[in-house]
């Protein structure tokens, strides 16, 4: 093996697994009702195809550069930033639990949380896909993936005013004060 494949293959299973491990605390529904709720939810599929093509965008710029150099503070920086992503994940799941949705329609049974991280910030589960996607440019040195970022940037962008109009309508004044005192995707800054 080339020490590009080791590249990517270190990558994949640092996502893998740091997929594994944050995903316990989130709301066990079957795969099959998440994805109806996510093909009701026309800002959800944008959200996954956006989430698919920002992370298989630099796994192929990487598998097919052909001036693939090692170079040690991208390997370490993009390390720290996709573990940091999952802490972000890991407490961000544990805190939302079973008021976890992949559709931004909300149910009477869920709560408004705002304990844990989202004390903070508001979506700190797309704040962490922000921290995995720039980890994963990092990691890689990759240049044209950055565009396919910044696309799932806006993505995200265009799906929190959406969220937010359903969560006020859901817990009215609440959520206004809780707007208020929070940011929306990344602390003390937006």
């Amino acid at each position: 093996m080339t020490l590009q494949e080791y590249y990517i293959l270190a990558y994949c299973a640092l996502i893998l697994i740091g997929r594994m491990l944050t995903q316990k605390q989130r709301r066990a529904d079957k795969l099959s009702m998440q994805a109806q709720q996510i093909i009701e939810d026309p800002t959800a599929i944008l959200m996954v195809i956006g989430a698919i093509i920002a992370f298989v965008c630099p796994l192929i710029e990487a598998s097919v550069r052909d001036n693939f150099e090692f170079k040690w503070l991208p390997l370490v920086l993009g390390v720290i930033i996709i573990i940091a992503g999952w802490i972000v994940i890991f407490y961000a799941n544990k805190t939302i639990s079973d008021n976890w949705s992949p559709s931004i329609a909300k149910t009477e049974a869920q709560q408004l949380v705002r304990a844990g991280i989202y004390n903070f910030i508001r979506h700190p589960l797309y704040f962490a896909g922000l921290l995995l996607l720039t980890g994963t440019n990092i990691y890689f040195q990759n240049r044209w993936s950055w565009l396919v970022a910044l696309a799932a940037f806006v993505i995200t962008l265009y799906r929190i005013p959406r969220e937010e109009r359903q969560l006020e309508a859901r817990y009215g004044q609440e959520y206004v004060v809780y707007k208020q005192n929070t940011k929306a995707i990344i602390p003390w800054i937006l």
